[in-house]
């Protein structure tokens, strides 16, 4: 997460201070469940990813884009994300 340069006090400009957190970016722990068939069966792998991304979507987008990317034999089964 980025850390405002100085810390807020009742003195602030509010504008300024929402301006400052307009642009961060919170991170995310997003959990990828995929399968992929092999000649011995099909194999089960659940990854962990961390993303800097403003929402929870655009977090599970990233990630998404990457495995398929990644591993274009694969199949998504499940995504979980988990802001920290």
């Amino acid at each position: 997460m980025k850390l405002l340069e100085r810390p807020v006090t009742q003195n602030d400009n509010p504008a300024r201070v929402d301006s400052a957190l307009r642009y961060e970016r919170p991170t995310w722990r997003v959990t990828c469940l995929f399968k992929r068939q092999e000649i011995s069966g099909i194999i089960s792998t659940e990854a962990t990813y961390e993303v800097a991304a403003r929402t929870e979507e655009k977090a599970r987008k990233s990630v998404r884009s990457f495995v398929l990317r990644t591993h274009p034999e694969s199949s998504i089964e499940s995504l979980q994300a988990v802001r920290q």
